[in-house]
């Protein structure tokens, strides 16, 4: 079993850092590549604050976070910890789901001119959006990839539970506190006892999510590797800066400006609209 601190050796993501895009890949490659290398490193931060998250997990001396560290606190503060992970883990798949969005949308200098567009245009992606995009481009590699690691079972609980958390309720953290499913006093009718039951909260077993977001972390990092193979082309990160191609850089994005962006303007703002 793979334990937390294993995860920063053997399955390191500080090469997603990498691609955040410089003067070099603005030059060197088109926008939607771009865009699409942008979101990479948002999902680096999600991902690494999910990590974080997770290893700290294992601290048995949290100081001035508890009173004392007795079983209880310490099972708070985890409780904690681990749920701010699950989140993290969640808005990084979220985030996965963007780079594509970008990588096969909007080709043109408006989201670099317009950066509050940008940031509506990411709003907009869905996972079922994503997939008519997908289908519009002929790209079945990108279906069949995201599909995979969606379908995957473990993919789909972490979803579920984290689902539950924003959408439905809290969660009770087993053995912090006292758990009732039934109320106390009940009452024998026609021979049977009959016990009222009481509205309880899905159970948050932390012992068994640490190992479960564990299997979950090398997941992802397999998942998002193999996406990024196929986006990004093999002479990324061998970029070169180039005072020619940034001067020509440059006179595209004034052209932009002067001739093109209030149409790109008014069609994004349909899209957006409709």
């Amino acid at each position: 079993m793979t334990t937390i601190q294993e995860l920063y050796s053997g399955f390191s993501v500080d090469h997603w850092f990498e691609y955040e895009p410089w003067d070099a890949h603005y030059v060197n490659f088109e926008p939607s590549l771009i865009y699409a290398a942008h979101k990479i490193g948002d999902v680096y931060y999600a991902f690494s604050n999910a990590r974080s998250y997770l290893s700290d997990f294992d601290c048995d001396n949290f100081g001035q976070l508890i009173s004392t560290n007795d079983d209880i606190h310490l099972k708070y503060i985890r409780s904690k910890f681990l749920q701010s992970a699950l989140s993290f883990y969640n808005y990084a798949i979220d985030l996965s789901w963007q780079v594509v969005w970008f990588y096969l949308g909007d080709n043109s200098y408006l989201f670099m001119e317009k950066q509050d567009y940008y940031n509506k245009y990411s709003g907009l992606c869905t996972f079922p959006s994503l997939l008519e995009v997908i289908a519009l481009r002929g790209r079945e590699s990108f279906r069949q990839h995201l599909i995979s690691f969606n379908n995957n079972p473990l993919t789909l609980e972490v979803r579920q539970l984290y689902n539950y958390v924003k959408h439905r309720g809290s969660l009770d953290t087993r053995g912090l506190g006292e758990r009732y499913n039934n109320m106390m006093m009940g009452f024998v009718s026609n021979g049977q006892e009959f016990v009222p039951k009481m509205i309880t909260r899905k159970e948050f077993d932390l012992e068994l999510w640490k190992e479960k977001l564990i299997e979950f972390d090398k997941l992802f990092f397999n998942y998002f590797n193999q996406l990024m193979l196929l986006i990004l082309p093999q002479n990324y990160q061998n970029a070169q800066y180039d005072f020619d191609l940034s001067m020509n850089h440059c006179q595209k994005r004034l052209d932009f400006r002067r001739n093109e962006m209030e149409e790109y303007e008014k069609r994004f703002i349909q899209t957006f609209s409709g």
